[in-house]
């Protein structure tokens, strides 16, 4: 759980150690950290990690991240931010960081983390290389601090080159467990023959230090009339073996405790007395304990697999009428065995936004993740927390960068996973994502699952693998700007046709086990990419159909007849009621989009609203509004409405603004608009004062604090100056 103070001036923050709906108790000879008790449904699995009662919001659970991978855990150990990012002058000599620890310490001791670090004072002094500048890690240290004992000092040696260079400075403390045995009690819950008892354990990374004692885990199952029976008993040390440096799983039968009404004590001990430990306490956790219900037969809803392919525009999909093959796989296993969405426009041309309106169905201005660093507000539900609580299993697997756990993309997510790694190492990660997300497929087919599948294989830098560089051509050009905006057309075409073969082998998995019969596939992107057709080049700061329009495919046997065209345009605001809609989900009566599922199904155009949908630059006050039949995009400073309007139907190229007669008759459609999407949003933030643009991922997060190094590496790698 996050616990923020209301004074913004204490730079202290805690992260506590359980979630809501808990209360304690003890089991003899153990500290019982937390009881937890959910409610049961008929033949539905059972949760051990649930919000609050009544709720749906994940927000407040615990969560830890271990290995790139963040998921809901019984508790976790307190942490606080002590520094935030501090800016400082290096001195000549010696720098001294005094810690001062929250007076409410009551654990085994303390860890505290220095992480000091600066840009290459070489680059960064250079505006031109500004974006190559990488963060020197100038110290990077730990220290344990006993129950009672002196807070040292940390001592930084400042080589000469650096003085007098601006640093920042990060501290994070730990509170190690009190007691030598942790223990959570989940339950009772009925067993049945058949059921098994499925959980994750491990331990958090700054146990991993060689100073660490091993850790234990147990589960023992606790009946009446039947002794305590232990289910469970592990032993690992990733502080000594590298292999134990992750999350670990586990699947119990429970036949021999079938017809009872079980108590599950999940125990977590510090094995202190190891050879060459000195830190008395591990910080062991287990991770979203499952009840999983043997099926009776019942049939199960669909699965949902929705796959973002980062910077795919609409234009240079094969499905769409592009000239290059760039998709055959998606246009004949996705596109031909289900629909084409023509016109599916996004609200922003840029990573967060677009992607927390994707998993949400609420406009940026209302989710308020609107830039690099927005957290989505406690209230704000996605998809994946709906799902969950309808009884799915949930995953996702993304590349990092912009769409990370700490600005709240996690919640709802039974495991997300995060690769971190620096995307410039050729030829990208797509075929590491889509093998961890096939992998995660394996024994999914009794229970719905929703699993979200996120790659910038196709973004910059294009980096398409060597037997793929020779397809589509090239396009000579006199004018060297425009000779490099081709060519990195031509690497892009390259890039969408590899992320078509890896979503091809993914789609055979799926096949190969007996999925795709009961499973939505959606493949759709959060924004296009401009190579200079209109001055501009990339995303964000553009608003042309390049890129803002983006392909939505849909595939759903028995639900979406194969070959369906839907041509009102719609937005990615509209995904998460549609698909909310073809699996049978109810949604909160506040989210934004409206379902589009009858278009689909064949329903006829009466059954959904068209409208005008707006979209907004990153940092600018450009702004677009797109009809059907017209596009504006307001160039001027509202309420100036100085711009260009172009007629879709004769120019879909956008290459001729109208005239000022049909320019001022447009200009009633885009007043309006824009008038409607303000009062949306007007009535969106009065009925929710507390929005997630408010806070701040920087200021707010120490998980964003704690990897920030490594995810501004990856932001550079993807052409971004942090």
């Amino acid at each position: 759980m996050l616990t923020l103070p209301h004074a913004r001036r204490s730079l202290i923050y805690q992260v506590g150690v359980g979630g809501a709906n808990r209360r304690a108790s003890r089991v003899a000879s153990v500290a019982v950290a937390a009881f937890v008790l959910v409610t049961s449904v008929a033949n539905a699995s059972r949760r051990a990690v649930e919000p609050e009662a009544g709720a749906v919001s994940m927000a407040h659970a615990p969560v830890v991240e271990i290995g790139q991978e963040t998921r809901p855990v019984l508790s976790r150990a307190r942490r606080w931010v002590l520094k935030l990012n501090e800016r400082l002058r290096l001195p000549e000599g010696t720098l001294e960081v005094p810690v001062t620890l929250p007076s409410d310490l009551g654990g085994a001791g303390v860890k505290v983390e220095l992480n000091l670090s600066l840009r290459d004072p070489d680059k960064a002094k250079d505006i031109k290389h500004f974006a190559d500048s990488k963060r020197i890690r100038l110290d990077r240290r730990s220290v344990f601090v006993a129950p009672g004992a002196t807070v040292p000092a940390f001592q930084v040696a400042v080589p000469p080159a650096l003085v007098g260079e601006s640093a920042l400075i990060t501290l994070v403390a730990r509170e190690l467990p009190r007691e030598t045995v942790v223990a959570e009690n989940v339950g009772p819950w009925p067993v049945r023959i058949g059921d098994r008892l499925e959980f994750g354990f491990g331990v958090e990374s700054a146990a991993w230090d060689d100073d660490f004692p091993p850790a234990r885990f147990r589960v023992v199952g606790v009946a009446d009339g039947l002794e305590p029976l232990v289910l469970f008993d592990r032993r690992i040390d990733p502080a000594r073996d590298s292999r134990d440096q992750r999350w670990h799983d586990a699947s119990i039968g429970l036949d021999a405790l079938a017809g009872k009404n079980v108590l599950f004590r999940f125990e977590a001990e510090s094995l202190a007395g190891s050879q060459d430990v000195t830190v008395p306490r591990s910080l062991p956790v287990f991770a979203n304990p499952l009840l999983r219900i043997a099926r009776t037969g019942d049939r199960k809803r669909p699965n949902i697999i929705l796959i973002s392919l980062d910077t795919l525009r609409a234009a240079s999909v094969s499905a769409y009428g592009y000239r290059h093959p760039t998709t055959p796989g998606l246009d004949e296993r996705v596109a031909r065995a289900g629909a084409v969405v023509r016109h599916a426009v996004v609200p922003a041309p840029f990573t967060p936004p677009s992607h927390m309106t994707m998993l949400t169905g609420l406009h940026p201005c209302a989710h308020g993740v609107q830039n690099r660093d927005g957290i989505l507000a406690p209230e704000d539900l996605l998809l994946a927390e709906i799902l969950r609580a309808d009884g799915y299993d949930t995953a996702a697997f993304t590349e990092n960068a912009y769409v990370v756990a700490g600005a709240g993309f996690a919640r709802g997510f039974d495991t997300y996973v995060e690769k971190r790694e620096d995307a410039a190492a050729s030829p990208g990660f797509g075929v590491e994502t889509f093998g961890a997300a096939a992998q995660w497929l394996e024994g999914r087919a009794h229970e719905p699952f929703f699993l979200f599948v996120h790659t910038y294989q196709v973004h910059k830098p294009y980096t398409p693998p060597r037997g793929y560089r020779h397809l589509f051509g090239s396009f000579p050009d006199d004018d060297e700007r425009k000779q490099r905006w081709k060519d990195d057309q031509q690497a892009y075409d390259q890039e969408i046709r590899y992320a078509d073969d890896l979503l091809g082998q993914f789609l055979d998995v799926l096949d190969a086990r007996g999925l795709a019969d009961d499973t939505i596939v959606v493949v759709t992107s959060d924004h296009g990419e401009e190579f200079g057709h209109h001055r501009w080049g990339g995303h964000g700061f553009g608003l042309y159909e390049d890129a803002i329009l983006v392909p939505m495919i849909f595939r759903a046997p028995g639900l979406i007849e194969p070959g369906t065209v839907v041509d009102p345009q719609v937005g990615l605001v509209d995904l998460v009621p549609t698909l909310a809609d073809l699996a049978g989900v109810s949604l909160p009566a506040d989210v934004q989009g409206q379902s589009f599922a009858p278009l689909l199904r064949g329903e006829g155009a009466g059954a959904f609203a068209e409208r005008p949908l707006v979209s907004r630059a990153v940092g600018f006050h450009i702004v677009s509004v797109r009809t059907s039949e017209l596009k504006f995009i307001r160039t001027g400073e509202a309420p100036d409405f100085q711009g260009e309007l172009f007629l879709l139907d004769s120019d879909p190229g956008e290459l001729r603004p109208v005239d000022k007669a049909d320019y001022e008759k447009g200009l009633a459609i885009v007043r309006e608009a824009l008038v409607q999407d303000e009062r949306e949003c007007k009535a969106y933030r009065d009925a929710h004062p507390v929005t997630g643009g408010k806070d701040s991922l920087f200021e707010h997060r120490p998980d964003w604090l704690i990897n920030r190094n490594e995810i501004q590496k990856k932001l550079r790698s993807l052409g971004y100056a942090e």
